[in-house]
Order: structure tokens, then sequence, then C-alpha cells
């Protein structure tokens, strides 16, 4: 059963060190596309627990896009949330080869 985008937890992401330092390479590469380094910087508010509305405007995102990341990582984790279910390959191998990937 899927939980309502309403009843999301404002901070309900929790991050291993690993990962953290994962999404930070991300967001910090200017390499990746834009939306993989929003993404990965709202991962990051998220664990250090920001409010959703500040996050959202923080990384240009929409409450319903935010939560609907929160769904995607909780359901699939970082290369799910960052890359959708269905990402190419290419996509693939590239979170693959970043460090600690």
């Amino acid at each position: 059963m899927k939980t309502p985008l309403f009843r999301i937890v404002e901070n309900s992401v929790r991050l291993s060190d690993e990962k953290r330092v994962l999404l930070q390479q991300v967001s910090d590469n200017p390499a990746a596309l834009l939306g993989v380094r929003r993404r990965a910087q709202a991962l990051l508010l998220l664990d250090a627990g920001g409010v959703l509305n500040e996050i959202a405007a923080a990384v240009q995102m929409d409450r319903r896009t935010l939560a609907a990341l929160i769904q995607r990582y909780r359901q699939g984790g970082v290369r799910t949330a960052l890359l959708g279910q269905k990402s190419s390959l290419q996509r693939r191998n590239w979170l693959a080869l970043s460090p600690m990937g």
C-alpha cells in the first residue's frame, strides 16, 4: 500500500555515511545532469532534517516531486531515487563508476 503524499514525514530519509558521500559527490559533479544533482541535494537536505517546503525551494522542486523522490528512495534506494526505476544502462554505469557507488 502506498503512503499518501501528505503523510510523508519531513525528515524521512536516513542515509549511511557511504550514501551521504556518494550523494555529495554527485551533487558537486558538474558533469552530472542538473536533475540528478538536484535530487542528490534534496536527499542530503532531507537526511539533515530539513523541512519539505524549504528543501523544495532550495532545489527548485515542488512538494509532490520531492514526495515522489522520497518514495523512490524508500522503494529502491539511492540509484532509483537519482535515476528512476527504468534508468538506462549508461546512467546506471555512470553511477556505478562513481567512487563508493
